[in-house]
């Protein structure tokens, strides 16, 4: 049993969504924490760590449950978006300490995908909007009996989606 993990980081709402290899989807749900411009060092590293436990957290029940089945759990996550402005130093260093800390609690290579290569799989063009991705995670959501809440979330199923189609074809 494979079950594909999507992963939409963001410091403020990173999204996760998990989706079975039948295509069952498990479970989309997104978590992070604002700080003031002001913050002090300590606070954006606890932030961080916090955020990186939460997530390893999250992985770990899907590798485990996938272990006793006899399967495997596999993790991707939505690139940089390079265009972006903001704290994307911190960015990168969310995407380094998941990295590295899916390899070293679980032995997990986090793919990495860009939007517009999830895009073309799943919605036929690899420059639809993220209004057009949010409404197709939307209606898929929707009839897998789960609601979306905001596009990070619907960005981490795109992820997961894509995942799963690499790996068992569809």
């Amino acid at each position: 049993m494979l079950y594909a993990i999507g992963l939409d980081l963001s410091l403020r709402n990173t999204g996760l969504a998990v989706v079975r290899g039948d295509g069952t989807i498990v479970k989309v749900c997104s978590f992070g924490a604002s700080l003031d411009r002001g913050a002090t060092m300590k606070q954006k590293v606890e932030r961080l760590v916090g955020l990186t436990q939460r997530i390893v957290q999250e992985v770990r029940v899907y590798h485990a449950e996938a272990f006793d089945k006899g399967g495997e759990a596999k993790v991707a996550i939505e690139n940089y978006a390079f265009g972006a402005r903001g704290a994307q130093n911190d960015l990168g260093e969310l995407h380094g300490c998941v990295k590295m800390q899916l390899h070293l609690s679980m032995h997990l290579y986090a793919e990495v995908v860009s939007p517009s290569s999830y895009r073309k799989v799943l919605l036929g063009k690899g420059n639809a909007t993220k209004q057009q991705s949010y409404d197709w995670a939307k209606v898929e959501l929707t009839n897998g009996g789960l609601a979306v809440s905001n596009n990070d979330e619907a960005d981490a199923y795109l992820v997961a989606e894509w995942l799963r189609r690499k790996c068992v074809g569809g």
